[in-house]
């Protein structure tokens, strides 16, 4: 089973280290395979979705116009 740190820390206080976290749950409760640590590259940016529609000329895509403020 994968989960996120950040899915953990929603459910329960955690203060640590994925690494130290996979460790206690090996202690306490189940065998961790192996830890993988995430990071975005670069900057993010959010946008909101301000439209969507179908693509005229295909099927299965759609057409979304993104706001992303002043970027």
């Amino acid at each position: 089973m994968k989960y996120s740190s950040a899915l953990l820390k929603k459910f329960i206080s955690v203060d640590d280290t994925p690494e130290n976290i996979a460790q206690n749950l090996i202690l306490k409760t189940c065998e961790i395979e192996e830890v993988h640590k995430r990071e975005l590259p670069g900057e993010l940016v959010i946008g909101k979705v301000t439209s969507f529609t179908k693509h005229p000329d295909a099927d299965k895509l759609n057409v979304c116009q993104v706001d992303c403020g002043k970027k």
